[in-house]
């Protein structure tokens, strides 16, 4: 039994565990007397298989994006600008106020580059 920060109801998960599954766990193994069982058990566990996420190596809203200004509101922002350029594998990120403009260089790894 693993509990993950996948839920905030921690608490309920766990009366789950206690109400429901513990007073069903025998002590005795049921695969000693069911013996296909076990052989049951292991051909569906061996064929399970988690497939892990693709990654999109674009979007389709890059180009709709791309060099678009947007004005930043609040006042620690002092009227600032941000603006993302997408250009092949390569993305800019500039941010500017009334006194600095500063941009930085992002670059799209693929699968056989990363790490």
């Amino acid at each position: 039994m693993a509990v993950t920060s996948g839920t905030n109801e921690t608490q309920q998960v766990m009366d789950a565990v206690w109400e429901l599954l513990l007073p069903n766990m025998k002590p005795a193994s049921l695969l000693h007397e069911q013996p296909s069982a076990a052989v049951d058990l292991a051909a569906l566990l061996s064929a399970l298989q988690i497939e892990p996420p693709r990654c999109i190596r674009s979007s389709t809203l890059e180009s709709t994006l791309s060099s678009q200004v947007y004005k930043l509101e609040g006042k620690e922002l002092d009227s600032g600008t941000l603006e993302v350029s997408f250009n092949g594998n390569e993305a800019v990120l500039t941010i500017q106020n009334c006194s600095v403009r500063q941009s930085s260089l992002w670059k799209r790894l693929f699968a056989s580059q990363q790490k």
